[in-house]
């Protein structure tokens, strides 16, 4: 029977729109977080922005890895 099968993949590009779209919001995120951090001198907010930046390079990663 697996002479007949004809399970194949080509021609399917991933769809690295929504993964663009999430690394943007993410990163203005970061942005504003630090900025706002900055601004009103809280360490919490500027430790969240790191960790925000953290996720922003993992989602990154991911595009690159579907590239």
């Amino acid at each position: 029977m697996a002479v007949f099968s004809r399970h194949q993949h080509h021609g399917k590009e991933p769809n690295t729109k929504n993964l663009i779209i999430s690394i943007g919001l993410n990163f203005t995120t970061t942005l504003a977080e630090f900025f706002g951090g900055i601004i009103s001198n809280s360490l919490a907010l500027i430790s969240d922005a790191l960790h925000n930046l953290s996720d922003t390079f993992a989602l990154f990663i991911s595009y690159i890895a579907l590239l």
